[in-house]
């Protein structure tokens, strides 16, 4: 709350998400307010004997097309998940796009989670060869995802979801 301007509005969503309300400024400004807050909560604190830090990431939307609260909400929760996705301690502004990617997303997050009881997964070996001998030495195990929609889904996608959905386990 020490980094806001007076007016402005800080709300704890629930857990460890929270909410900054700016009235009456554009994207820069934002962006702006949005980093100093990370700034801010990345100062290690002194608790007992110890010192912690906290890093966080933040996504900013501007009001759009006479937008409801919720969407507004919604689309800054979409890009904070960027932020997230890309690096963390990151500040994401949201565009429109973020809304397909969001929702193919969720998509491959249902499907992921019965692909092994439909079969879409499937095992491949890759040869591992010894460059001096020139003689297979071993073998790299591939996962594969086949979506019934969207095709063989790469691996850096499909994988990412399962561990989100907590599923990287079962599919182990």
């Amino acid at each position: 709350s020490t980094c806001v301007r007076y007016g402005d509005t800080v709300a704890r969503l629930g857990g460890d998400e929270f909410v900054i309300l700016l009235e009456g400024t554009d994207e820069v400004e934002a962006m702006v307010l949005a980093e100093r807050a990370l700034e801010s909560l990345a100062l290690p604190v002194q608790i007992a004997s110890g010192s912690f830090a906290v890093r966080a990431s933040a996504g900013v939307v501007c009001s759009y097309d006479d937008a409801s609260p919720v969407e507004l909400l919604r689309s800054a929760d979409i890009a904070m998940y960027a932020s997230k996705r890309d690096g963390k301690s990151k500040v994401t502004l949201f565009n429109p796009d973020m809304h397909e990617d969001a929702n193919r997303q969720f998509e491959l997050r249902m499907d992921v989670t019965v692909a092994r009881e439909r079969g879409a997964l499937r095992l491949l070996y890759q040869p591992i060869v010894g460059t001096q001998a020139n003689r297979t030495c071993g073998v790299e195990a591939l996962l594969r995802c086949n979506h019934p929609t969207l095709g063989v889904v790469p691996p850096d996608e499909f994988i990412a979801v399962a561990a989100q959905a907590g599923l990287a386990r079962t599919i182990g």
